[in-house]
């Protein structure tokens, strides 16, 4: 994994928490305490422009690799189940195989 994918990870974990959330929330309300009325276009711009811009690709790409290895589990479950499947069946042919056998040798009728 190259170190813009572990960025994209780490920062789509980051954006996904509550802390993050938290921040966001009080970001949103700085322009309304009116010390800050002077950077009001600034922290705006920040909040709307940059934070939005940057984050949706970077939290895009993060969510592409994270879902490529819960799909690489998926196959590798897939197959495994696909074995086991065919494992299965070839028991219940052996199983049907002997339950004739069985019928054969004791000469009574075998309702297959």
């Amino acid at each position: 994994m190259n170190i813009n994918e572990r960025i994209a990870i780490k920062a789509t974990k980051y954006f996904g928490s509550m802390w993050t959330f938290w921040i966001f929330c009080s970001w949103a309300f700085l322009p309304l305490i009116p010390a800050l009325e002077v950077y009001k276009e600034t922290i705006l711009y920040i909040s709307s422009g940059f934070i939005q811009l940057a984050a949706l690709p970077l939290i895009m790409v993060g969510q592409d690799i994270l879902g490529r290895s819960s799909e690489k589990r998926a196959q590798e479950d897939h197959e495994m189940l696909k074995q086991q499947y065919q494992d299965i069946k070839a028991l219940l042919e052996e199983i049907r195989k002997l339950h004739h056998h069985t019928h054969e040798m004791l000469g009574t009728k075998d309702d297959d």
